[in-house]
């Protein structure tokens, strides 16, 4: 798949005397690998001069089903299974990164919003009844945590990050948005916590032009009633979750 995301995954599938390959980013991969159905759209490719579409279709997680469909991009013919079996059975490379690695262990944390008495915590891949009330109650579907310390590689000092963090705060409440304060809380002892909003309302991709704006190499997301996931700065929403249905 030609796409500008980051690559978490790809895969090598043999069918039609070729191998095909997959690429998926972070937060795809994530999602297959705790176990839900995902179909995938191929990035498709030429035989003989005529060209073909593909599909990829996961289930089961890492230990679960691949099926793979094939057809006719003209639509001269209704296609055929390329695949189908184990997961496992393909050939898979996975690329680590230390820093997607970092984000992926953090706790994000909410102080108390009005409307729910404790603070609570967001962890990617997991689900929260507390954001989900928020969002409910907001009459919105989505919502984004967000924090402009320690853009980049740079490290400032905290009275620095703290005014980038107004900013941010300003930038939130000029787009109308409601947000709640919190912080990024990472395994690393040494790692100061990080001044975060919770933004409730915001799309995804509002959430990523916020991140890029403060210099940040991701964000968490979510919406009601999902798991919470990492979405890259530097790449459009809707281009991380291409062909996830």
């Amino acid at each position: 798949m030609t796409t500008n995301a980051p690559i978490a995954a790809r895969l090598s599938v043999d069918w039609a005397y070729e191998l095909h390959d997959l690429d998926l980013s972070p937060p795809v991969w994530q999602t297959i690998c705790r176990g839900h159905p995902v179909t995938v759209r191929g990035p498709g490719y030429w035989y003989e001069g005529q060209q073909f579409e593909d599909e990829w279709v996961f289930s089961g997680g890492r230990a679960g089903k691949l099926r793979v469909l094939y057809w006719d991009a003209g639509g001269d013919w209704d296609g055929a299974e390329g695949f189908e079996g184990s997961l496992s059975g393909v050939s898979l490379e996975e690329f680590e990164d230390v820093v997607w690695s970092a984000y992926s262990t953090t706790v994000f944390e909410v102080d108390r919003p009005e409307e729910i008495a404790p603070p609570f915590e967001l962890h990617v891949g997991t689900c929260s009844p507390e954001v989900d009330l928020l969002v409910q109650r907001n009459g919105s579907e989505s919502w984004a945590y967000v924090t402009a310390w320690n853009p980049g590689d740079e490290r400032p000092s905290v009275e620095e990050n703290h005014a980038e963090n107004l900013r941010l705060r300003a930038a939130i409440e000029d787009q109308g948005l409601k947000w709640v304060s919190g912080r990024g809380r990472g395994a690393d002892s040494r790692w100061v916590p990080e001044e975060s909003y919770l933004i409730i309302g915001a799309t995804f991709q509002q959430g990523i032009e916020l991140g890029r704006a403060f210099g940040q190499r991701a964000i968490l997301v979510g919406r009601d009633g999902e798991e919470a996931i990492l979405l890259d700065c530097a790449v459009s929403a809707a281009e991380q979750l291409v062909g996830q249905q």
